[in-house]
């Protein structure tokens, strides 16, 4: 049974639930949640939002509903409440005088003209529909949307609403225009992900409803970075060797070490211990890498000693970064808390893994074992990373084979 008020719509209702606004969009394209909203309206009653005021939101109790009936008495009656609830929330709001000046006169740069004249109208209707409604964020939003609409032009794909705003159209964008340098100068500055991010949100807002793409379980696709150079690589050992503090030389020493030298990310320290660890000495270093991703990786000749480095002190139920396994950006406070001098380049994980990929890569490892070393269920990062490898495509005498 769902508490509703009589004679008003049903949105109106819904300003007496305990939840904001905010989570209302969150649930707009998922029915059985909004419906789950509705019928926590029966214990929610004399609950009302207050005004914003640039607060959050906050719900406080107040005087109880004058009038209050019983309903829907229905499924059918319930779902046509969602659909009134759900088309009240899309509509868009009519955007800021400064908002609308700027979406009119906008000429973005490096697209073809015929090319824009084709997505201005679907551009100009998403970026309405959009949450943004600062001028900067609305301008860079409309640069990374434009890019967009006019690639899935040129490439020959649907530009309309329905078509281009699913997570499955962004997610594909990213996959494949990134990757052509012809395409990626059309992006504004950022990370990709970040930016795949924001086209998402676009996507939640300008096409809502049950038929919707919803977000993809699992794990969130990073796109790869490219690797660091030999004499990169050089510089950054010679850094995490020379760091005149002992804790943070421990620390650095351990990241570039097993990231670089095994293939560990930021996601694999956060449960790693020194007993995960084996020093067989001249049979080098085993490295049993932990859930989420299990794993047995061993490290490359040319981090051993700089792991070891990392690994002095440290008892077997330690940690080999930080204390709590809660902590977040643990690489990032350990290169924050390092010191550089002279021209060094920015130590990332990120970065650190994909070098210890493309080296599997260039020595002919078995992709089986690289998929299996690397924590990878396909090769879709490995084949991202074939455009950052110094190897001349045209090059056929690796056809060949070695002489017998």
């Amino acid at each position: 049974m769902v508490a509703v008020l009589e004679n008003e719509a049903p949105i109106r209702a819904i300003r007496h639930f305990r939840i904001s606004v905010e989570s209302i969009n969150r649930w707009k394209q998922d029915v059985p949640a909004v419906a789950q909203a509705l019928r926590m309206g029966a214990m929610r009653d004399g609950w009302r939002r207050m005004p914003r005021n640039g607060a959050s939101g906050t719900l406080v109790a107040v005087e109880q509903p004058r009038e209050v009936t019983v309903g829907p008495k229905s499924k059918r009656e319930l779902r046509r409440r969602m659909v009134e609830v759900r088309q009240h929330l899309s509509r868009p709001e009519p955007l800021p005088t400064a908002l609308e000046k700027f979406l009119s006169e906008y000429e973005p740069d490096g697209i073809p003209a015929d090319a824009w004249v084709a997505v201005r109208p679907v551009h100009a209707e998403v970026m309405r529909r959009s949450r943004y409604r600062g001028l900067e964020s609305f301008k860079k939003r409309s640069r990374d949307l434009a890019a967009y609409l006019a690639w899935r032009h040129t490439s020959g794909l649907g530009h309309g609403i329905a078509d281009a705003m699913t997570f499955v159209a962004i997610d594909d964008y990213f996959r494949r225009a990134l990757t052509d340098k012809s395409s990626s100068h059309l992006m504004a500055e950022g990370s990709a992900n970040t930016r795949r991010g924001y086209l998402r949100r676009l996507a939640e807002d300008s096409n809502p409803g049950p038929d919707a793409t919803p977000t993809p379980p699992g794990t969130r696709y990073q796109v790869i970075k490219p690797p660091y150079s030999a004499v990169e690589e050089a510089v950054i050992r010679r850094v995490a060797s020379n760091q005149r503090r002992t804790v943070p030389r421990r620390h650095l020493c351990a990241v570039v070490g097993l990231c670089a030298g095994a293939g560990l990310d930021s996601q694999d320290f956060r449960n790693l211990r020194r007993r995960h660890i084996d020093d067989l000495g001249e049979d080098g270093i085993t490295v049993h890498v932990p859930a989420p991703r299990p794993r047995i990786v061993m490290v490359r000749r040319a981090y051993e000693e700089i792991l070891r480095a990392g690994l002095e002190g440290l008892r077997p139920g330690s940690l080999i970064i930080g204390t709590k396994q809660s902590q977040k950006n643990l690489i990032g406070k350990v290169v924050a808390k390092a010191e550089f001098h002279g021209e060094v380049p920015r130590i990332e994980a990120a970065r650190l893994r994909a070098t210890w990929l493309a080296w599997l890569v260039n020595t002919q490892t078995p992709l089986p074992v690289i998929l299996d070393a690397a924590g990878l269920k396909t090769a879709r990062t490995l084949v991202e990373l074939i455009r950052h490898l110094p190897v001349d495509p045209t090059d056929r005498q690796h056809l060949r084979g070695e002489e017998s």
